[in-house]
């Protein structure tokens, strides 16, 4: 027997000071960070499930840990902003600068 979900689909997402978008900003040098959102749902009567995963950090210095931190606190993913999506949502950690090739990723973008 064949299995097929029933949803599957993934949206790129860009944290900028100015909050979320879901376009590359012409100005690549503001973005954040990139986070992909990962959906998926089994059947047309199941919860989707919802998977933040962090792709790309920026290098900037005037942009550390803490400060991302609380920029994603301040501008909520926006699953987060729709109570009235019933969806279950895994958010994942954030990257850290060490050992992710930020240039080459954002090449890609």
């Amino acid at each position: 027997m064949l299995h097929h979900d029933f949803d599957v689909y993934q949206q790129r997402y860009y944290l900028t000071p100015n909050g979320w978008t879901e376009t590359l900003p012409a100005d690549t040098s503001s973005i954040v960070e990139i986070w992909e959102l990962d959906i998926y749902q089994p059947t047309g009567w199941s919860r989707e499930y919802h998977d933040w995963t962090c792709m790309w950090t920026t290098k900037r210095t005037d942009w550390n840990a803490d400060m991302r931190d609380t920029l994603r606190e301040h501008y909520a993913f926006p699953d987060l902003r729709r109570p009235e999506v019933k969806s279950i949502v895994n958010i994942g950690l954030p990257l850290s600068n060490h050992g992710v090739d930020n240039d080459v990723y954002l090449a890609t973008a």
